[in-house]
């Protein structure tokens, strides 16, 4: 979870997205009540949930990955499919855990290689016993202030952040950085917005002459 600070800032709270965000009371706050508004922002305005691990049967990860590989023509692309493959085979367990690792370099972006044989690929999660269990129950950390578990807060959660996002482009341009070489792998749906945002305003800066090209 991120702290309030991280939430709050310029950098997550950029001016277009402060214009639909009222936070003028802030300095009213104690640091405990920050810490609540943040989990909140994340949670309401973004469908940012605190998620538990989320692991894959290591045999069907073996085989997804492999296929990958067969299929991946860049030189950065075999290295990158190649390590990950390498980090599977030495695993001996049945369950490879595929998100939320300290060491970013462990979590495997399923989305990439489960459309590649048009199967779903089957994502379990910790249960209380130490089991695994594929439902949704588990997926979601139990510090989150909305509980994502509910079906109706969840899409409520998403309509929202998806109206917001939309807001954004009307008001203040339309996606921009398609236009550069970026590896979305690495970002999700608040970092792509943030990123598209300053490149827009790299942009508005070059037309004024403030910076150059």
């Amino acid at each position: 979870m991120r702290s309030a600070k991280q939430v709050f800032s310029k950098q997550h709270n950029t001016s277009s997205r402060r214009v639909l965000q009222d936070y003028d009371y802030l300095d009213q706050l104690s640091d405990q009540d920050k810490d609540w508004l943040a989990r909140f922002t994340d949670n309401y305005y973004s469908a940012s949930f605190d998620l538990n691990p989320g692991f894959v049967r290591t045999n069907e990860l073996l085989g997804l990955i492999e296929a990958k590989l067969a299929r991946t023509k860049t030189e950065s692309g075999i290295k990158k499919w190649s390590k990950k493959l390498e980090l599977v085979k030495n695993h001996t367990k049945k369950f490879y855990q595929v998100s939320e690792n300290s060491d970013k370099n462990r979590n495997i972006d399923l989305r990439i290689i489960k459309k590649l044989n048009g199967i779903n690929v089957d994502i379990f999660y910790k249960t209380e016993s130490g089991g695994y269990s594929a439902s949704k129950y588990y997926k979601y950390c139990q510090n989150n202030v909305i509980d994502a578990t509910r079906d109706l807060d969840l899409k409520a959660c998403n309509d929202r952040s998806n109206h917001q996002s939309e807001c954004v482009m009307g008001k203040f341009g339309a996606n921009n950085i398609d236009d550069y070489e970026i590896d979305m792998e690495q970002f999700g749906p608040e970092d792509y917005m943030i990123l598209n945002e300053s490149a827009m305003e790299v942009e508005r800066m070059v037309e004024l002459g403030i910076l150059k090209e």
